[in-house]
């Protein structure tokens, strides 16, 4: 083969434990375009059509806001509910040690940011008030997701407003991992997905 992969720490922190180790590959030789450098099967991908909860997500329009409106699911809140529901799941979902091994940082994202530090984004193509009208619209659509939530089973009318907290904040974590990470995938079934590497 053309690669060699390592399961040595090498970027520099050399105080790494073996349970913080990756895996590396390297090129032996230049890899032109075009060439296979890895396959992903797709039963491997944390998609919708792969989820515990597909048959109440591949519903395009079938979630109703508090006056009982549909609200249409879009890829990414659908992606999104997919991946917190295997949140939910904990040590149950296949994606299990794919999920943990993600960032869990508000800062994934500059929506995740106190207005604070928003401030240091003045003068940039990133204007802190649209972040913050961003943040406005992430929390309308966490609350007109609450019935697809409950029909998830992820929330019920016994829900403490603590657990709804710690919900929403696993929805807004989700919500940074598909903008910073899922990729549309070939094959319209899956769409986009968040695919382990």
């Amino acid at each position: 083969g053309g690669s060699t992969s390592s399961s040595k720490p090498s970027r520099g922190n050399n105080a790494a434990s073996a349970s913080d180790a990756g895996v590396e590959a390297f090129a032996r030789r230049k890899v032109d375009p075009g060439v296979e450098l890895c396959w992903i099967p797709y039963s491997s991908v944390l998609s919708v059509a792969n989820s515990k909860h597909k048959k109440i997500l591949e519903v395009r329009e079938n979630s109703f806001n508090s006056r009982g409106a549909v609200a249409a699911l879009d890829d990414d809140v659908r992606l999104t509910l997919a991946i917190l529901g295997e949140m939910q799941l904990g040590a149950k979902s296949r994606w299990y040690g794919y999920l943990q091994s993600l960032p869990r940082s508000p800062m994934l994202l500059p929506t995740g940011w106190s207005d604070g530090l928003l401030q240091w984004l003045r003068g940039t193509e990133l204007d802190p008030n649209d972040i913050k009208e961003e943040r406005r619209g992430l929390k309308r659509c966490f609350e007109q997701m609450m019935p697809v939530l409950r029909k998830m089973g992820l929330l019920s009318k016994s829900t403490s407003t603590a657990e709804v907290g710690r919900l929403r904040r696993d929805f807004l974590m989700a919500r940074g991992w598909v903008s910073s990470r899922a990729f549309a995938t070939p094959a319209a079934r899956h769409g986009s997905a968040l695919t382990p590497l």
